[in-house]
This record gives C-alpha cells, structure tokens and sequence, in this order.
C-alpha cells in the first residue's frame, strides 16, 4: 500500500497539519471558536478532583453570590472542611450562599450508618405527628402535584363522601383516585373503593362483568 504524506507542519505548534495548514487541535479548536487560541483556563479539568468541588456545585443548585461562580474564590473564602462529618451551611436560606452567609457544620447524624437512618426515621415519624397538616400538603405536592386547598375544594364539591359509594370513610381520609397511566385526577374515593379499582386494575370490564355477576 502507498504510504501516506504527512502533510506541512502546522503553523501553531509544528505537528502535522490535518487541513488548513493546522493540525488536528489547532483544526478543532478553529472550526469551534473561529480561532486557534486556548479559550479554557489552565485549571480546567482539575477542579472536578478538589474536595470541595461537591460543595461548590451544591451552592450553585441553592443559589450563590456572583463572586462564588468561581471555584477557586469559593475554595479560598470557606476554606478546608473541618471533617468528613462537616458539611456546609446557609445562615440565612432566603439569602444567596456566599461568604458571609455560609459556615461548616457538624453533622450530628449521616444515613450511611443504620444508626443514622433509624434516627432519621424516628425523627421524619415525630415530625409528621406533630406538622399533620403539613406532612399532607407534602404528600399531596410530591404524589398529585395538588395543593391542601385544592383537595379541600374537591371533598367539599363531593359533600365530604366517596364519589362511588357515596359514604364517609370511617377510619381514614377520602383518597386522591388517579389514572395511573395519565397521572388525571378523577376524584376522593374511601379506602375500601379506592383499593377495589385498584385490585380491578383500574379495568372497565371487569369491573362490569363483576357487577352482572352479582345480579346473577
């Protein structure tokens, strides 16, 4: 087979050119930027090896000062993690994370350990006794994308009863019914409704063909 000629050296660095008299580098980075001269800084690739980096991208999901969107600022103004058990803190939540607004702070639990996940439990259990309320605008958020008052606006449209069976639920609140495949909302059911349509697999037909059973 006939070798192939390298081309003329590039006329950045010296390397073979790949085209434009540029090799292949020099080439990339032209194509990109409309020019061969470095555009990223000289740490790059390094800070994702820091220890603080996690704590750094963490202040940018919660919101941080203008001067904290560099690394290497940050890594200055907090300085080294006390511990492993230390992590870092908002004085002030509503304020943005910054240097006179975060500190280290000792973890007095971590759910790695079994100890730590039972008192995480104990403590989310007692919260919820405590916040009822609360711990419902939480489940409905999370679960039906729904507000408490917007719940509220239902039970009372259906007279505070099952929307099939038309009754009370003697041992628990009215249940959000959904369709599972379209996450609509279809209505408050009882406990015991809400679990047969469940059991029915949300199915029409089976549903009827259960209630000709019973009139046999």
């Amino acid at each position: 087979m006939p070798r192939i000629k390298p081309g003329p050296p590039c006329v950045v660095c010296g390397k073979p050119s790949t085209a434009r008299e540029l090799c292949e580098t020099h080439y990339s980075r032209w194509k990109r930027h409309g020019h061969t001269v470095q555009t990223r800084p000289e740490t790059w690739g390094q800070n994702s090896k820091h220890p603080l980096w996690h704590s750094w991208k963490w202040t940018a999901r919660l919101g941080r000062v203008k001067e904290w969107d560099d690394f290497w600022t940050f890594v200055q103004d907090v300085g080294d993690r006390p511990s492993e058990t230390h992590a870092l803190r908002k004085r002030d939540k509503a304020k943005p994370a910054g240097a006179e607004n975060c500190y280290w702070a000792e973890r007095t639990s971590t759910t790695r350990t079994p100890e730590g996940r039972s008192d995480r439990a104990a403590y989310a259990r007692a919260w919820r006794i405590a916040n009822p309320m609360k711990a419902k605008q939480n489940d409905l958020r999370k679960m039906f994308g729904i507000s408490f008052k917007q719940y509220e606006s239902m039970l009372a449209e259906q007279g505070g009863v099952c929307a099939i069976c038309g009754l009370p639920d003697q041992w628990f609140g009215l249940a959000v019914d959904h369709c599972h495949q379209t996450g609509r909302i279809r209505g408050l059911l009882c406990s015991q409704c809400n679990r047969g349509l469940g059991l029915f697999k949300d199915n029409p037909q089976a549903l009827d063909q259960a209630a000709a059973y019973l009139r046999r």
